[in-house]
Order: C-alpha cells, then sequence, then structure tokens
C-alpha cells in the first residue's frame, strides 16, 4: 500500500497500528480482534443485546400464541464472551473501551453508571451499539477495507483510571511540526493550567520532540495526552488531521495555514517533508500556541450534551436497571 493517501493515514491511526511502537507510554490495554459474526451484529439496526446480556422475560410468563424468540432473537458470541470476561479480568475488572479509531463517548448516558466504564460484556455492547461514533468507525472501516484490503475490526479495552478533565491536551502537528497544544476539556476552567502554562508547554514539546516524532509516520495528525504535572506524560491516542477533526479551541482554517513559524496558506500535504527544527530553535521559531480557558473566556458548550434521553425517563429507570433493560421490557410489554 502507497504512504500516502486517506486510507493509509485512516490505518496509521487506528490503535492497533501504532500501540506497540509506544507501548511504553500507554494505560495496560488489551486489543480483541472483533469475529465476522459479532462485527454484522454491531453493524444491524437490531437494539437486542446478546444472549446472557440482557434482562428477559420468562417464557411462562409470555403467551403461548406470542413467539418471543422470533420477536427478539438474541444473538451468541460465546468465545467472544469469553475473550472479553478474560481481558477485563486481566485489566483488574474495569476497562475503558474503544473501537480501532473512536470511544463512545456519545453514549455514556445509556450505561448505569452514565459512564464509560466496563465491567462486564453487557456494558461493552450496550455503548458499541448506541454510539454513532461507534457506527461511524465500522463505516470507515468498511470503507478502507473496500479498497485496501480487509482491515481488522479491534475492540480496544483499556484499564480503567479515573482521569481528571484538566490534565487531558489535544496537540496538533502539520508537516510534523507541532503547531498547537489545547486542553481536552474545553467546556471547564482549570486555573492550574494558565498558573503552569509555560510549564505544560515546555513539557509537551520535549515529548513530542523526543517520543512523538521520531515514531509516528503521518505528517499531519492529532495526538491527545495526559499530562499531570509531576508525572510521566501517557498517550491517549492518535488522530487525523481534517476537516472533520474535533479542533477544540482552534479551528481546521486556522491550523491547516499554519506550519512551522510561519502562517501560510499552503493545504496540507501528506507528501512533502520539511527539516526539522534544532530543539533550541524551538522558542523561536517552533514554538506551538497553547490554548485553553481562562477566567475570562467564554466557556463553549459540551458538544455531547445534545446525546441523552428526557429526565423523566432517566428519573423512571434510575437505580438497577438501565436505559436498555427498560426499552426493552417496553418492547416486550407492548407486544403482548
Amino acid at each position: 500500500m502507497a504512504k500516502t493517501g486517506v486510507n493509509f493515514e485512516y490505518l496509521q491511526c487506528s490503535y492497533e497500528s501504532w500501540y506497540n511502537r509506544f507501548k511504553g507510554d500507554v494505560h495496560d490495554s488489551s486489543i480483541v480482534h472483533v469475529p465476522a459474526n459479532v462485527l454484522s451484529y454491531l453493524l444491524s439496526d437490531v437494539m437486542v443485546l446478546p444472549k446472557n446480556c440482557s434482562i428477559t422475560r420468562q417464557r411462562k410468563e409470555i403467551p403461548a400464541c406470542y413467539d418471543a424468540e422470533e420477536e427478539l432473537e438474541e444473538p451468541e458470541f460465546p468465545d467472544f464472551n469469553e475473550k472479553l470476561k478474560e481481558a477485563i479480568q486481566g485489566l483488574g475488572g474495569k476497562v475503558f473501551v474503544k473501537l480501532n479509531w473512536s470511544a463512545p463517548k456519545d453514549a455514556s448516558w445509556i450505561t448505569s453508571t452514565r459512564s464509560l466504564c466496563c465491567s462486564d460484556p453487557a456494558d461493552i455492547y450496550l455503548l458499541l451499539k448506541s454510539s454513532s461514533y461507534i457506527s461511524d468507525d465500522l463505516s470507515v472501516l468498511k470503507e478502507v477495507s473496500e479498497t485496501s484490503g480487509d482491515v481488522p475490526c479491534c475492540l480496544v479495552l483499556k484499564k480503567w483510571i479515573e482521569i481528571h478533565p484538566g490534565t487531558e491536551y489535544r496537540c496538533f502537528v502539520v508537516d510534523k511540526n507541532l503547531v498547537g497544544v489545547c486542553q481536552r476539556d474545553t467546556t471547564s476552567y482549570f486555573k492550574y493550567i494558565g498558573d503552569n502554562k509555560d510549564s505544560i508547554l515546555e513539557l509537551i514539546i520535549n515529548y513530542f520532540q523526543d517520543h512523538i516524532k521520531p515514531k509516528f509516520p503521518l505528517n499531519n495528525y492529532t495526538f491527545d495526552i495526559i499530562l499531570a504535572l509531576g508525572m510521566k506524560i501517557n498517550l491517549v491516542d492518535f488522530g487525523l488531521l481534517n476537516k472533520n477533526t474535533d479542533c477544540l479551541l482552534f479551528s481546521w482554517k486556522e491550523l491547516k495555514k499554519r506550519k512551522c513559524g510561519t502562517s501560510t496558506k499552503t493545504p496540507l500535504s501528506t507528501e512533502k517533508e520539511h527539516s526539522p527544527c534544532d530543539r533550541n530553535q524551538i522558542s523561536s521559531c517552533c514554538k506551538p500556541e497553547f490554548r485553553y480557558i481562562d477566567e475570562f473566556t467564554n466557556v463553549p458548550r459540551n458538544q455531547c450534551k445534545h446525546y441523552g434521553i428526557p429526565m423523566d425517563v432517566m428519573h423512571f429507570c434510575s437505580g438497577e436497571k438501565n436505559v436498555a433493560d427498560y426499552i426493552q421490557e417496553e418492547i416486550l410489554n407492548n407486544s403482548l
């Protein structure tokens, strides 16, 4: 495959492609390949969780004239479920889940914990089936596979760790140069970011020069990190840099004009390479712009707030049941 083009970029940003190169910089993870039958289930429009992963009625409660199995047929993935259980236990019993490129952050409202923390396969299936981001990942996977050969669908499980949102940053790379850094959570003000902005930026620049730039093959991309002062930087993810990128406090129009030490209007290129700047020259020619929320900034709205359900439904099914259990029971009740 040619080392240029959209498909090559997608493949390089897929978690499995870069994980081994940066294994020492990421949290403990397990990569589980998704078999064809599970992939078909994820691509389908049917919102029924696999067998042993959802609440079903006792057959004696259903009239003989009603064929529940025909209406609510539950797929079975015993081997895949075992792999998920083993991976979850191996990572401490609680995991964060994502596919090749995206996490189902738009579906956290549907779980009983209202988060992306998963402790069993049912949580994982529920998040994957409910997420528009995951649906987009699957569409990309299908498109890339059709043009570049089969690309494995990977389910990534990461050891669950409580992360303060004020320690997450997104970094923007143009023509192999770090041109922008932004706090990841743009809906909150964190005073210590402004108080320590110079130290934070210096640590990120050094990390990019020493760890990211020598190993990652693309010219234009984003990478997300966790940086708590006094602690090691943890790499979270890589992503494409294009018009669909969440540029946070930057804009795509701004970023595509940026180069090291200039505001040129030349479009992003995946072929042209530029000579790297010496570390001692970074302050004068290549220092990236650092954007963060300060006390005078109007805080943007949370882009994920429009994903969710009405509050009356949340109150109704609060407690042990989650939303999917409630919906499945209502479907069954209305069919009786």
